[in-house]
């Protein structure tokens, strides 16, 4: 009887073990993605600027050169 309950214990210890790699995997999945997010809205964000700026030189030129309109 002893060596089932030892089975036993060492099954639901390794259970337990499997269960706490798997969480920390999937903390570590959940990381990845938002530092994914972060980086993509970043992105984004610096293609806005540039685009503003280079929307900001070009009015800028036009302004200064009025006969380039056209």
């Amino acid at each position: 009887m002893d060596s089932e309950g030892g089975d036993w214990i060492k099954k639901e210890e390794e259970k337990k073990k499997e269960e706490e790699e798997e969480e920390e995997e999937d903390e570590e999945e959940e990381e990845e993605e938002e530092e994914e997010e972060e980086e993509e809205e970043e992105e984004e964000e610096e293609e806005e600027e540039e685009g503003l700026e280079r929307k900001v030189s070009e009015e800028r030129y036009l302004h200064l050169c009025p006969a380039r309109r056209y």
